[in-house]
């Protein structure tokens, strides 16, 4: 195994979209003209392997890149019932990750600042000086390393933390004819469960022909989704159209939805990022643009000389998440009207406000008030008094 001679200034283990998003924020910023980066990650990043979602006011930077937006949504309770959502200023956006590999990817390799390697990690060791990444081919030491690997099992966690899986199975499919109102989303149908737990159907029209029909799974305990397709199937047909169609692209992943403080490892040399970080909001597992939020405060903890980690966690809003996970982690059954009730009874613009951590006290006081307080009760009892 060969020694890389150079010392790098910055390395990013995983270039994922954590990985990406800090690398291209730190071209950006004039701080970092001098500064070399060096990002090692294992996989080719050719495959739109996920769909990013989010919200957000006005034009935004990714808005070159997401395939469609929308300003009208729908909720839809396990009744059928319909609750349409305007957005008011925000808009919904939809960017498949291969876009933002392809744009990040050309970006970062034809930057003279950027090395760009292909390798496994299997070590990271640190001293006072300097941090050395240890891969299958060389070892690469930076000054700073941020590293988006996870260090624990979740079947370790799951009893000392509030903690949901959310397993997704996703296709994008096309009809031959018109079939959706492509100026609405749906963000949660409820009303075709398999079983008695918080399960919903969520839709992306592309078009009046096409959509990304996806199943997602709020549950205590990992499913294997892929005895779900006859679900979706089903969906489809009752829900939507009994004409056929075709499965353009399909899409499955786990997102952890957990309140355990993954980024307790955070060093002065090595900042965890992502996942790994406590960067994914753990009562939605929306992901993308709060990892946008967590790299302009790294960025600025950087030029101001400070740890990068410095005040990136906000402590009354995890501990919300972790009442909110503990609900669907103990009563699985109760979330639909916990979501029925937050997407009725809260303007859209105060839920996107509370899920970006931008909320004040007072906001976060009257979204609580709208529920019953008996589930947050004895979630308090089992998670702060027992």
């Amino acid at each position: 195994m060969g020694t890389e001679s150079k010392v790098y200034d910055y390395g990013i283990i995983g270039g994922g979209v954590a990985g990406l998003q800090l690398a291209l924020a730190m071209l950006e910023n004039p701080f970092f003209t001098h500064k070399t980066i060096i990002i090692i990650e294992s996989t080719a990043k050719d495959v739109s392997d996920k769909t990013l979602s989010f919200w957000e006011k006005g034009i935004g930077k990714w808005d070159d890149l997401i395939t469609k937006s929308w300003s009208k949504g729908k909720f839809i309770n396990a009744d059928g019932v319909i609750n349409h959502l305007n957005l008011g200023a925000y808009k919904y956006k939809t960017l498949p990750a291969i876009n933002l590999y392809d744009y990040a990817i050309k970006t970062l390799t034809s930057d003279d600042r950027v090395t760009w390697v292909n390798a496994t990690v299997s070590q990271l060791n640190e001293n006072q000086d300097l941090a050395t990444i240890i891969t299958d081919s060389i070892e690469i030491n930076v000054r700073h390393c941020f590293d988006s690997r996870v260090a624990v099992n979740y079947a370790d966690i799951i009893q000392e933390s509030a903690t949901v899986y959310q397993p997704f199975l996703g296709w994008e499919i096309a009809f031959e004819e018109a079939v959706f109102d492509p100026e609405t989303f749906t963000m949660m149908d409820f009303q075709f469960r398999r079983d008695d737990d918080t399960s919903f159907f969520y839709i992306l029209p592309t078009s009046n022909r096409s959509a990304m029909v996806e199943y997602t799974l709020f549950v205590p305990e990992i499913t294997d989704m892929s005895d779900y397709e006859d679900h979706i199937k089903a969906y489809i047909q009752t829900y939507i159209s009994e004409k056929p169609y075709e499965i353009q692209h399909r899409e499955q992943g786990l997102i952890p939805m957990s309140t355990y403080p993954f980024h307790k490892t955070n060093s002065p040399r090595v900042t965890k990022i992502g996942t790994a970080g406590s960067w994914v909001r753990p009562s939605s597992g929306y992901a993308f643009k709060y990892i946008e939020s967590y790299v302009e405060k790294v960025i600025d903890n950087l030029i101001n000389g400070r740890r990068a980690d410095h005040k990136l966690l906000h402590s009354r809003h995890r501990m919300m998440d972790r009442l909110l996970l503990d609900i669907l982690q103990k009563k699985n059954a109760l979330g639909p009207g916990l979501f029925e009730t937050m997407y009725t009874k809260t303007p859209i613009e105060a839920i996107f406000k509370f899920l970006d951590g931008q909320s004040s006290l007072i906001e976060d006081i009257r979204l609580m008030n709208t529920f019953k307080w008996k589930p947050f009760f004895q979630a308090i009892k089992r998670q702060y008094l027992s």
